[in-house]
């Protein structure tokens, strides 16, 4: 199958590395063994700072929230919303990860409250009828991971993904690969993958395409 060219929105730049240079986690996984540690990097006064040193650096072009919250963590998704109202001020593009295999309540609020324009995952979204209006009509971008939702349990069997029922719906939605080295994908291969759902089609993947092209960030305001 000819593919057209391609977006890969939602890409974990540690996540993605090449095998070789794994060793760079070793810096970061030193420091984060003690929870104090953790709660210290996860404050939201911490993006907060990292939204305002974005202001004088035009190259920044978004910024995202990876990863709901627990019920046992201090922090909620709302929480958020100050640093990203003000990433929006900026004109700074917003996507939160949301929605995998998680409560739709994540993806109300990342709209509502955090503005989010793209939603990372999002496989819950066709549960609620409202959530999915709230999304369609925002033209909030869903970035759909397939092999990634598949290896985290977010979806239980790959021909039971959402996206081609997400593309019937009229939801704008993009295939991603998450983690290139962690589920040993490409993004050619996602999107062949894609193309192999059931009810989606060499067709769809024009559309895919589009819509990634057209929900990345440039910095606007």
């Amino acid at each position: 199958m000819r593919l057209p060219p391609l977006a890969d929105l939602h890409r974990h730049l540690d996540g993605s590395l090449r095998e070789a240079a794994l060793r760079c986690f070793e810096l970061s996984l030193a420091v984060l063994q003690a929870p104090a540690a953790v709660r210290r990097v996860a404050d939201p006064s911490v993006l907060e700072a990292l939204v305002g040193v974005a202001r004088t650096c035009p190259t920044v072009v978004g910024i995202d929230l990876a990863g709901g919250p627990s019920p046992a963590h201090r922090h909620r998704l709302r929480d958020y919303s100050r640093p990203f109202s003000l990433a929006r001020d900026l004109g700074l593009g917003r996507t939160v990860h949301a929605g995998e295999g998680r409560p739709l309540s994540e993806i109300r609020e990342a709209v509502e409250l955090l503005h989010a324009q793209r939603i990372g995952h999002g496989t819950t979204l066709l549960d609620d009828p409202a959530v999915l209006d709230l999304v369609r009509e925002g033209g909030v971008t869903i970035e759909a991971c397939l092999t990634s939702n598949l290896q985290t349990g977010a979806v239980d069997d790959l021909a039971a993904h959402p996206l081609p029922r997400l593309l019937d719906a009229g939801v704008p939605v993009t295939v991603c690969t998450d983690n290139t080295l962690f589920s040993d994908v490409d993004a050619p291969g996602e999107y062949r993958r894609a193309a192999a759902l059931p009810g989606t089609g060499a067709t769809a993947v024009e559309a895919l395409a589009a819509f990634g092209h057209a929900a990345a960030f440039s910095r606007r305001g």
